[in-house]
């Protein structure tokens, strides 16, 4: 017997929904999906609010969500919902989220750069499976979104390093007028931002040994489908060289042609130039030869935590990975190791004090 569930992301550029039905072993198959449009992330790195136009934007997309999931017997209190580095960053993002609470029954958690990074973490490993493995070699994972590149960098299968980078395709015109932001002025300025970088990502992982990159979004697999080839139903490659092709002839294309060319939405295509260009400049802070590009996202990450056997190891790993991360981090700097697990021991006792009195607080007024 299948039951079907329900997961929406609340992006910089859009508001996505993915519809699922799960299996008694755990497997699932996605049986709806949308993704509608939004100028979160232009408002929010603009101006640090939301405006009122937007808001009732996300309220309309939200409700049009909220009957197409009742056609699927799913009420909003059993979808997850999850915003990104927009809403995170928005002045009013309290207020926008019981408005959303108010109008449509949605739930909203705001998650922060790690947990990004965990999703796509679960996301990656479950669709790369036995096909591709990253045991004992260096491996980056790169997704770039409207507000955030998130980045794992993986050291002889074991986490070296997870970072939320504020760089991505709609936070770049914040520091380019529009009549600047050429082809050249957006390569200029990525091309500074990861320099900037470049010194402490190599601290972590050594950046030229790195032996498999995986790019992770629409625009990457774009550009894999088009000039790479498939390595399995949900896993692609593509060389480095046309790789590097792709991303040149389209800077060329209007965003009308990508998006006759390339059969995409008009907002993909609206972000795909300056987004390949941003993956195009991380690959070449490496040697690869090939880059690796699954058809996954943040939806099947969040997808795959709500189920919890398949979620149980590899959340454990990546929380031990990012702590073996944090220890060498630690020892690299020279930082009193001892003190940390102490201040690390008492925080972790004053949050179970807290919540054990929160928890009887609410059981007196109930």
């Amino acid at each position: 017997m299948m039951k079907a569930d329900a997961v929406i992301e609340i992006g910089s550029t859009g508001i996505r929904l993915l519809v699922a039905e799960i299996r008694e072993n755990g497997k699932w198959n996605t049986v709806d999906s949308s993704a509608m449009p939004v100028s979160i992330g232009r408002d929010v790195f603009m101006t640090g609010s939301l405006q009122n136009s937007t808001m009732s934007q996300c309220l309309k997309i939200l409700g049009r969500y909220k009957e197409q999931l009742a056609g699927w017997g799913i009420p909003p209190e059993e979808v997850s919902v999850i915003a990104t580095s927009a809403l995170r960053e928005a002045r009013d993002s309290d207020s926008i989220v019981d408005r959303i609470l108010v109008k449509t029954g949605f739930k909203v958690k705001i998650i922060d750069g790690i947990e990004e990074n965990r999703l796509m973490y679960i996301a990656v490993r479950n669709c790369l499976q036995e096909k591709i493995s990253m045991e004992k070699t260096d491996s980056i994972i790169l997704e770039v979104g409207g507000g955030t590149t998130e980045m794992m960098l993986i050291k002889q299968g074991n986490m070296a390093g997870a970072h939320s980078l504020r760089l991505g395709t709609t936070r770049i015109e914040q520091h380019m007028p529009a009549a600047s932001s050429s082809f050249d002025n957006a390569r200029r300025y990525i091309k500074q931002f990861i320099q900037n970088t470049k010194a402490s990502l190599n601290n972590e992982l050594n950046l030229s040994g790195v032996e498999k990159f995986i790019a992770v979004g629409n625009d990457p697999l774009v550009a894999a489908i088009n000039y790479g080839r498939s390595v399995s139903k949900s896993i692609w490659e593509i060389s480095r060289e046309d790789f590097e092709l792709f991303v040149n002839d389209i800077q060329n294309y209007t965003v009308e042609e990508c998006v006759a060319r390339f059969k995409i939405s008009y907002n993909d295509a609206l972000q795909m130039q300056k987004g390949l260009l941003i993956y195009s400049m991380f690959i070449q802070l490496t040697n690869v030869d090939t880059i690796i590009v699954p058809e996954t996202n943040i939806r099947h990450g969040l997808l795959l935590s709500r189920q919890l056997e398949p979620d149980a190891k590899l959340q454990q790993e990546f929380y031990s990975q990012i702590i073996a991360s944090a220890k060498n981090l630690n020892r690299r700097y020279h930082a009193d190791e001892e003190h940390a697990k102490y201040v690390s021991m008492a925080s972790l006792k004053i949050f179970d004090e807290l919540k054990d009195e929160m928890a009887l607080d609410d059981r007196a007024r109930m």
